[in-house]
């Protein structure tokens, strides 16, 4: 039990013990002091419930306590109670046909007890177990062992009233030893034990709330020779209705501005978020600016370079064309004996073709010898069949076979060499043919170079005038480059300072985005949460219940305008 369940059972206890219950007594209630309000009359009710030790009520009885704070001669009461007795005093009273009574209190306050047959408002029900298994308080009686005692409460009202109940137990510390337990506060005066719990039943559903909140209350003890136990358990919902909410218009204000609060954080999220988003842009579409500058002052420097190189390839160009002038002079001497090559390849050609055509026609009478001497193994083998199958000397068949095996090895190396012979003057034959036929055509393309050649000198010859005007113009050129140079290096340099501020720009947008988006989860929407979610919900329950709290003060019946209080005692035993 944590330590505010300790401070209410404690304050439950002397509650109980104000009553005068710890000293066995039920009357005693009169002698409790009200607040005076002049001119009305007050009625403190005391109910008292008498259960078994399972807590099934078996009697109600009900103590009414009128203050006739005017001493006046008559009080006018309501009340819905049978065997109505004064219990202290000899006023009488006349009962009238809507059932109100009228006391001859002379002066006096009236005390005076009834029964009822209602259900109570709160119920309890008690269980017992001894060593861990479930026993009947008859069975228990005269057993020791470890005890485990438990009381659970039931709010029956309809619109919930929050009754709080303190319960109270004399245990003599001869017979119980190791008193512990749930939701209870255990003092001792040396002989007797005093055991006083703590209960809220259905307070948590009704706040609607996960809070811990006692509904029952369980005593443990290891007992010797166990006697039934006595426990009071005091009832009452006027605890919870002192409580005010008359700063009700402030929770309303602090509402308002929760939901205000929560708004604003979540647009300035949705600021920092564009603003992030927009220096992003600018830092992608920057790179793009900054790629475009490098690409320009790259292309500056390369037409500087290009410009130098090319000044430098003009001289080149002139002495390349005086070059290739001369060099196209020495080709047209070789021209003339590429023809005469051209035509000793061609006549060499012709010649190749007709070897090769007596080489296929010799090749044609090596295959009808191969034919020939097929044909003699394969009658050679029928005739060693022949000669085996008619018993004829085994020395002439093995000399016959041997004769064969040779004859049929010759054949096969003449079948796998002819193949290769045959494939190759084949592929030879195709090559001479295709040498006759390019030497034609490399006759035909000696004439076209011949005439490509004249038309280059001529080209060469003009070209060699316009390398000189080239070389004055590249000049022109080179100088602008290094001009366009110079400016691209300065703008390059204030470029990279310009991509810098900006990158920088971006990081501190990202770092404003995270910092606003950390600020309003985990502080401003988590605060929103919290109060919607958890105080919201518990004060406007709170409300409804400390209002049903303050609207139940009668157990009975109660005369209109008549300010009254009541409280349950449950006696188990």
């Amino acid at each position: 039990m944590n330590e505010k369940m300790k401070k209410l059972a404690a304050l439950g206890m002397v509650s109980v013990l104000s009553l005068g219950l710890v000293g066995g007594g039920l009357a005693g209630t009169a002698s409790a002091k009200a607040k005076v309000q002049p001119g009305t009359i007050e009625k403190d009710e005391t109910v008292y419930a008498f259960a078994d030790a399972q807590g099934k009520v078996e009697k109600v009885l009900v103590s009414d306590w009128l203050k006739n704070l005017e001493n006046q001669a008559e009080i006018t009461d309501k009340s819905d109670l049978q065997d109505i007795v004064n219990v202290k005093g000899n006023e009488a009273y006349e009962q009238k046909s809507d059932g109100s009574l009228v006391w001859k209190a002379e002066g006096s306050d009236i005390y005076y007890q009834g029964t009822s047959q209602k259900a109570l408002p709160v119920q309890v029900k008690v269980s017992y177990q001894l060593d861990g298994k479930d026993i009947s308080p008859k069975e228990l009686e005269g057993k020791s062992g470890k005890l485990s005692v438990k009381l659970a409460f039931t709010n029956t009202t309809k619109d919930y009233v929050p009754f709080t109940i303190i319960s109270a137990a004399l245990l003599d510390s001869e017979k119980y030893k190791n008193v512990t337990g749930e939701n209870i506060k255990v003092l001792s005066d040396g002989n007797k034990l005093v055991v006083t719990g703590l209960a809220m039943p259905g307070l948590a559903k009704a706040l609607d709330t996960d809070m811990d909140i006692p509904e029952e209350v369980i005593i443990e003890a290891e007992v010797t020779e166990y006697e039934p136990l006595t426990i009071y358990n005091v009832a009452t919902a006027g605890l919870l209705s002192e409580i005010s909410f008359d700063d009700e218009d402030k929770l309303s204000e602090l509402g308002d501005a929760m939901d205000e609060l929560s708004s604003s954080s979540k647009k300035l999220v949705d600021g920092s978020k564009d603003l992030s988003k927009g220096l992003d842009t600018l830092k992608e579409k920057s790179a793009e600016y900054i790629n475009g500058v490098n690409k320009v002052a790259d292309g500056v420097n390369s037409l500087y370079d290009g410009a130098s190189q090319l000044k430098g390839g003009a001289a080149e160009l002139s002495k390349g064309i005086s070059d290739t002038k001369k060099g196209m002079s020495e080709v047209a001497a070789s021209t003339g004996k590429l023809e005469e090559g051209n035509k000793a390849l061609a006549a060499g050609a012709s010649q190749f073709d007709a070897a090769m055509k007596q080489l296929a026609a010799a090749k044609q009478q090596e295959n009808a010898a191969y034919d020939t001497l097929a044909k003699t193994v394969q009658n050679n083998e029928a005739i060693i069949k022949a000669m085996e199958a008619a018993g004829v000397d085994e020395a002439i068949v093995e000399k016959l076979k041997q004769n064969t095996a040779g004859q049929k090895q010759i054949a096969e190396g003449l079948k796998s060499s002819g193949g290769k012979i045959a494939e190759g003057i084949t592929q030879a034959g195709a090559g001479a043919d295709s040498i006759v036929t390019g030497a034609t055509k490399l006759t035909e393309g000696v004439g076209k170079f011949t005439e490509a050649h004249k038309q280059i000198l001529a080209a060469l010859t003009k070209l060699e005038a316009g390398s000189g005007k080239l070389s004055v113009g590249i000049d022109s050129l080179l100088n602008g480059a290094l001009q366009l140079k110079k400016g691209g290096t300065s703008l390059g340099e204030a470029s990279s300072q310009f991509k810098k501020g900006i990158a920088d720009a971006a990081e501190g947008g990202h770092t404003l985005y995270d910092g606003m988006e950390k600020f309003d989860k985990e502080g401003i929407q988590k605060l929103a949460d919290t109060y919607n979610n958890e105080l919201k919900g518990l004060v406007e329950n709170s409300e409804a219940m400390v209002d049903n709290a303050k609207e139940y003060t009668i157990f009975s019946a109660v005369e209109e305008g008549v300010k009254s209080e009541v409280k349950f005692i449950i006696k188990v035993n």
